[in-house]
Order: structure tokens, then C-alpha cells, then sequence
């Protein structure tokens, strides 16, 4: 390490919890979020009393055709220049933008009877075209047909509304049953609070506080800071409150107690923040409102029920985001004052560090968060986002991750090769390419790891390994070890309304359906 570097970590490793929100910060040039270059609200309902009137400048939702939506995020990814990249993320209104023609896998009255298990009842991914659902629909009721002890497992479809699934993020369409439901919109909007600049309800919760994720909570004492974005709002026919949340988590990552392994893991974390810092490229910086003062205890009742943080006068604080393109870093650094020329421990707020790729404008992956504190061990409170996948496809809902056929339909969703049962994945993508193929919406590919494909090749016929599908539509990626990717080719408006009209209508050997149509993403 150079000396200049090593004599700068020193002073941060030993000026811990020295920073302090004393001094009042001279406003400079404006902080530029999408909220505040989003085009003029339209006529919507005036803030109620119980509203902040920060929520006054929460943009309204925008809708599209999910084409349009994808066209627009791929456009975005290319753009080569991260700064210019961030400044058309900021005014093109796609973070509001939700799809208006995708379906609720889950709730289709096709798709209730049919022999579909889910890998979570949380996150919400479950969105799709409907020739892709009739699709999927269609080819497993076929297989069944030959092997009715069959069950297949879906994992990530598209988020609510399509579009970027960004690294960490859990995209909710919130909407008000009552306005009183707790964790309906209307209680999301009245306890927002400007986080960095932007609007943002923050819970404090459990680990115990999620239920379907048991093995992320082990011990379920963990606490866990839920953040909740509110990108645009609007209202129902009947005036409910609608709102478009991005969802991130965090926990706490204590440093070691052994003295020497936590100096090492703060000299690197810091290091790390250093570089970026120093090398990295501006995309934006200026003063903005932020409030995030920590209530005396935290809420430990379900995050859908609980209380938010309680909102407090709101300070300004300065922020600056740097990305170091050639060593896919970027970091955020928060402090009272601008930082000039290097990071000073005393003046600043809070450091968060995360992984940065060109194509994923807008995402913070592995997301590390260090702020001063005395009261913590070692001077420093370390906490991480939770991990949550960031697609670089399922932007449209032409992409489903889908489990592979097992033995005994065990270890869905696991990356256990030998536990797959290749006869029946095979047959399973003979039978969804004729059936899309069928409707005039064909498979474009089907991914899946090297190894996966080399353990289905050793079990099906020679005849099968020279046909077109296995050559030119079944293809190796990395990372499809635990479940193949389905991807159907751009689909006509038609052949979404014939699917559409086929999966609304329950099949005579329904036996218990929930009643009710499919719930599909609202219409401008």
C-alpha cells in the first residue's frame, strides 16, 4: 500500500466516531434525482393532512407497453459513459414506469389447478406476458399427461410492473384496500421521510418477522432495516392510493471480536471506500434533506404491520457518488460539508461501498454501509444489504427461471446435477417448444449451466442431441446450475389476448379454484 493511502487509514481507523451532525451545512448546487427532473405532475389528489409534504414532490406513475419498457432499459444499459448513463436514468421516468400488460402468474385461474410450486411467497416476481403463461401452461399439462407424478417449481418471473431488477431491490405495487390496512399505500406514504434526497419509509424488524425465509434468519433475533422507495404514486378509479415501492433490506455485520481479524476487515473495508473514492468518476453530488434519526428501540412486528421510524426535521447533507469503471466499484460517501481531495473520518457521515456494472444503471450490488460510531465495537457500525438477484434479462416477462424435473421432485431450485431427472427436463423442452411454436410465439433460447447440459446429454438419445432444439435453443450460461431460463420470442399484441382470454377461463377439471380474474397490471 502506498504511505499516503496507509497514513489516510490510519486516521480512519483510529478518528472513528468522531464525525458528529453539529455544523449546518452551506446549501450548494441541488442534488439531481429523478423525482425532481420527472415531467410535471399531472392532476392528482391533494396531500391529505396525514401526508407528509415531502410526498408533494413524489412523481406521479407512468404506464407503458412492457416492449417499450425493455427497449428503453436495454437502450439505457449501452450507454457507455457512467455519468451519462446516470443523468438519462434520472430523467427518463423509467424507475416509475410499470408494464401494462403483464399477468399475475400466481393468481390465474389456469394456472391454480395446474401442477406449479413457488419458491417463495415473498418477493413478488411471479409477473408475466400471457403467451408466455399459456405457454407454460399448456406444456406442463402435456407432460403431466405422461407423467403425472410431475411437479415443476417457479422461481423469478418479472417484478410487479416490469422492468430493472436491480441488485438487492424487491420491486411492490402497494395499493389500499382500506386506508387504514396497515402497510397499505396510505400508510406508506404517511410515513415517508426524505433518505438521501428521496422519499423512503424505513421499518425496523426481525429476522423472525419473515417466516419464509428461515434460512436467511437462523437464529431470528437479527435485526433487519427494511427501506422502502416510494417512485411514484397514483390513485385507483375509486380514489385508493397506489404507489410503486422499491424494497431493500439490510442487517447488521458486526465486525469480529477477535481484535486482529476486525482490524484487518475495517483496514480493507476502508481501503476499499479509499480507492474508489480516489479514482473514481462523479455522478452526482449536492446537498440534500435527510432524516434518519433511529427510534429508542426497534419495531419487532411483521414488516407489513409495523411502525415505521417516526419522521423528525430533516437536515441537509452532503452527498457524492463516484464510480471506478475500471475496477467495477462505486462508492457513496455522506458528510456535512463537501469532500475535497480525500476522505476525512471527522467529517464524514457515512461510507457505503458496492459492486458497479455497466449494465445495471441504477444497482448497488453487495452493498456495505460503515458510519462513525462510538458506541460500536471498534469505533465503526458495519451493516449489508441482503442479497437479492439482478437480472440482466426479465424486463418484460418473457423470461421465467424455472426449476429442472427431479427425482422424486426433490432438491428444486438446488444445485444438485445428479438429482435430475434428464428424461423428463428433456421431454419438458420438447414439449414447450412445439407448444410455442404452436401459438406463433416460439422459444428464443433456454439457458442452462455446461455441467447440467452435459449430465442431460450422457441420458437422452443420440437423435436428440442433433435436433435443432438442443443445438440452437437449449444454451450454456453460467449460473444455471439450480434452474433453467425459459425466453420467449418478442410476442404480437395478438397472441397476448388469445392467451389472455384462455387463462382467464378455469378448465372444466378445475375442482377448487379462488374465483376471480386474473390480477393484471393497471391500465393507464
Amino acid at each position: 500500500m502506498a504511505r499516503p493511502m496507509r497514513r489516510q487509514l490510519g486516521r480512519w481507523l483510529v478518528a472513528a466516531g468522531t464525525a458528529t451532525a453539529t455544523a449546518t451545512p452551506a446549501i450548494g448546487h441541488a442534488h439531481t434525482t429523478e423525482s425532481q427532473v420527472a415531467s410535471p405532475t399531472p392532476s392528482l389528489p391533494p396531500v391529505g393532512p396525514l401526508l407528509p409534504a415531502f410526498f408533494a414532490g413524489v412523481p406521479p406513475l407512468r404506464y407503458d407497453a412492457a416492449d417499450a419498457v425493455e427497449a428503453a432499459w436495454v437502450r439505457l444499459k449501452h450507454v457507455a459513459d457512467p455519468v451519462e448513463q446516470a443523468r438519462l436514468l434520472a430523467v427518463s421516468g423509467l424507475r416509475r414506469t410499470a408494464c401494462v400488460d403483464l399477468v399475475d402468474f400466481r393468481a390465474l385461474p389456469a394456472v391454480r389447478d395446474a401442477a406449479f410450486g413457488w419458491r417463495d411467497n415473498f418477493r413478488g416476481r411471479t409477473w408475466i406476458r400471457p403467451a408466455l403463461a399459456s405457454v407454460l401452461v399448456q406444456a406442463l399439462d402435456r407432460l403431466r399427461a405422461e407423467r403425472p407424478d410431475i411437479v415443476l417449481t417457479v422461481g423469478d418471473v418479472a417484478q410487479p410492473g416490469c422492468g430493472q431488477v436491480a441488485h438487492g431491490a424487491l420491486i411492490r405495487m402497494v395499493e389500499d384496500a382500506t386506508p387504514d390496512v396497515p402497510g397499505s399505500a396510505s400508510q406508506v406514504l404517511a410515513s415517508v421521510r426524505p433518505l438521501l434526497g428521496r422519499p423512503v419509509r424505513v421499518v425496523l424488524a426481525r429476522g423472525a418477522d419473515f417466516p419464509s425465509e428461515r434460512d436467511r434468519f437462523p437464529r431470528g433475533d437479527e435485526n433487519v432495516r427494511v427501506e422502502q422507495e416510494v417512485l411514484g404514486r397514483d390513485t385507483t378509479a375509486d380514489g385508493r392510493a397506489v404507489v410503486r415501492v422499491l424494497e431493500r433490506r439490510f442487517i447488521d455485520a458486526p465486525l469480529p471480536a477477535r481484535k486482529g481479524l476486525a482490524r484487518r476487515q475495517l483496514r480493507r473495508g476502508l481501503e476499499l471506500a479509499t480507492r474508489t473514492w480516489q479514482h473514481g468518476t462523479t455522478l452526482e453530488r449536492g446537498f440534500v434533506p435527510h432524516d434518519d434519526a433511529a427510534p429508542p428501540t426497534a419495531v419487532t412486528a411483521p414488516v407489513a404491520s409495523a411502525h415505521a421510524q417516526p419522521a423528525g426535521p430533516a437536515a441537509l447533507v452532503h452527498v457524492e457518488h463516484r464510480v471506478d469503471v475500471r475496477r467495477g466499484r462505486q462508492v457513496v460517501v455522506v458528510s456535512l460539508q463537501p469532500v475535497a481531495g480525500k476522505l476525512d473520518p471527522a467529517r464524514v457521515l457515512e461510507v457505503r461501498t458496492a459492486k458497479w456494472h455497466p449494465r445495471k444503471p441504477g444497482s448497488f450490488a453487495g452493498e456495505t454501509r460503515w458510519r462513525p460510531d462510538p458506541l460500536a465495537a471498534w469505533g465503526w457500525r458495519r451493516t449489508a444489504m441482503l442479497s437479492e438477484a439482478g437480472h440482466l434479462t426479465h424486463l418484460a416477462g418473457r423470461d421465467a427461471d424455472l426449476s429442472f424435473f427431479t427425482m422424486g421432485n426433490a432438491d428444486h431450485l438446488k444445485k444438485k446435477v445428479r438429482s435430475i431427472d434428464a428424461a423428463a427436463t428433456w421431454r419438458w423442452f420438447e414439449l414447450l417448444d412445439a407448444t410455442a411454436r404452436a401459438a406463433g410465439t416460439p422459444i428464443e433460447r433456454i439457458l442452462i449451466a455446461r455441467r447440467v447440459r452435459s449430465w442431460i446429454a450422457r441420458k437422452v438419445p443420440r437423435e436428440a442431441r442433433k435436433s435443432d432444439l438442443w443445438r440452437h435453443v437449449v444454451m450454456v450460461s453460467p449460473g444455471h446450475d439450480a434452474h433453467h431460463h425459459v425466453r420467449l420470442a418478442p410476442v404480437p399484441g395478438s397472441a397476448d389476448t388469445v392467451a389472455l382470454g384462455w387463462l382467464q377461463t378455469p378448465r372444466p377439471d378445475a375442482t377448487a379454484l379462488a374465483g376471480g380474474n386474473a390480477h393484471v397490471s393497471r391500465q393507464p
